[in-house]
């Protein structure tokens, strides 16, 4: 059965209104409960704490409709952070997904990236980090903790090539659209931002995967790192 747990408050009983709430999926038990006392210290609810995607697959979709983030724990692949992914999909949700990673190999990383991943946090990392990119991810952000960020840039930089690649400029609007890009914004919300319609940003998108020769968000995000334009 899974465990049900909202910080200081029966399951049946609401959490004070605000309170964000979290549901935790995977890892081992020791480390799914310190999970959860991790949260409940930084003032978020936890309404349920699953060991396997297949519990969290049996809960009820209007039960997880109140869960404000999902919290993914993964030791040495993310198997488990593709099934959850396809869970809340399927389930027609849009809730954020932190993933907590105890393998930070570069492959792990830019998988969680292709799926989507709001936040990143490792086991090397503080409790602080980890409230930092919870509290970036239930604004409506994306973070990547100094951990995860640093592994990542270090992949990019081994994996660029000796010889010499001449800088491909971009304008200072491009530049706006890619950091509005990198921090998980939509088309229509990165529009918002800048006072342009949406299809101007797509323009703008296109323009710069073109120059870039990527074809989606984690190359975007992984060129945007080694040319210095954004910083997680």
């Amino acid at each position: 059965m899974p465990l049900v747990c909202d910080s200081k408050h029966s399951p049946r009983s609401p959490a004070p209104k605000g309170t964000k709430r979290a549901a935790v999926i995977g890892g081992r038990q020791l480390v799914r409960d310190a999970m959860v006392k991790m949260l409940h210290s930084h003032h978020l609810s936890v309404r349920f704490a699953w060991k396997s995607a297949i519990e969290m697959r049996k809960a009820a979709t209007e039960s997880l409709r109140p869960v404000h983030f999902f919290t993914v724990i993964c030791d040495t692949s993310v198997d488990l952070l593709k099934q959850v992914s396809k869970i809340i999909c399927n389930r027609g949700l849009n809730h954020p997904v932190v993933l907590v990673l105890g393998d930070c190999d570069p492959s792990n990383l830019y998988e969680a990236i292709r799926l989507g991943v709001k936040g990143i946090i490792t086991f090397e990392d503080s409790s602080k980090d980890f409230a930092r990119v919870v509290r970036t991810v239930v604004r409506g952000g994306v973070c990547i903790s100094g951990g995860a960020s640093t592994m990542l840039t270090e992949s990019i930089v081994a994996k660029r090539p000796k010889a010499h690649r001449p800088q491909i400029t971009l304008s200072s609007r491009e530049t706006e659209v890619v950091r509005l890009l990198c921090m998980g914004l939509s088309s229509k919300e990165a529009a918002r931002r800048l006072f342009i319609s949406a299809k101007t940003v797509e323009n703008h998108r296109n323009s710069i995967y073109r120059k870039w020769q990527v074809n989606n968000i984690a190359c975007l995000i992984r060129r945007a790192l080694l040319n210095g334009l954004v910083r997680f």
